[in-house]
């Protein structure tokens, strides 16, 4: 619902009982980067080092936050520590695609979108369920402005997936893309039905801005 500031003081509640209590950690590191306080949740993370150390979700999350920051070079260190000790860690293998995307916006971007594509189809062939590795598919078309490819692929998530958030969003970026801001609008609507995300929201505002 993105109620971030009640989040963060009842889950705050909970570190009061057990401030060792790992799910607890998680989810305030989340509410936090939700509230884009990024710099503030890595703190948290690294003030809960023993904690951190012991938990690969936790390490997942530091990976997560260090893109968000663009510090690719932290993320990919942190990713392959946690590939190192589970090659088959399949958040791991999205993330890996994810860092060499947002490498090739500054530079050898014909190197480092096919090793992010191939991150991504990798996940697909071993795990169809994997939605955000669709997502990602797509989303690296599209940059490569392969539109006929991307939106075959958005399509068939679409049916494999026709009420996750991630892959409606991405459904409505395909529409607004053909100048479908109409059509787009209602699946941006139906992802901030499902979860809040501030992404859906930026994506909302431009459907508004080109049907005005």
């Amino acid at each position: 619902k993105g109620l971030y500031d009640e989040a963060l003081s009842t889950i705050d509640l909970a570190l009061e009982v057990n401030p060792n209590f790992i799910l607890a950690i998680n989810n305030k590191v989340n509410i936090l980067k939700g509230l884009r306080k990024i710099k503030e949740a890595l703190k948290f993370l690294d003030e809960n080092k023993s904690c951190f150390e012991k938990s690969i979700d936790l390490m997942t999350l530091k990976v997560d936050l260090c893109i968000e920051l663009l510090d690719l070079k932290e993320a990919f260190k942190i990713n392959e520590e946690i590939l190192t000790k589970n090659p088959d860690n399949i958040t791991s293998i999205n993330n890996k695609g994810v860092i060499f995307e947002k490498n090739s916006r500054f530079q050898k971007r014909e190197k480092y979108l096919p090793l992010a594509l191939e991150c991504f189809e990798n996940i697909i062939k071993n795990n169809k369920d994997f939605v955000l590795g669709w997502s990602n598919k797509f989303a690296i078309l599209l940059n490569s402005a392969k539109l006929k490819e991307a939106e075959e692929i958005i399509d068939i998530a679409y049916t494999n997936f026709p009420k996750n958030h991630h892959i409606l969003n991405k459904k409505g970026v395909m529409l607004l893309n053909k100048e479908n801001p109409k059509e787009a609008l209602k699946y941006f609507d139906m992802a901030l039905k499902l979860f809040y995300q501030e992404e859906y929201l930026v994506n909302k505002t431009k459907a508004h801005t080109k049907l005005n």
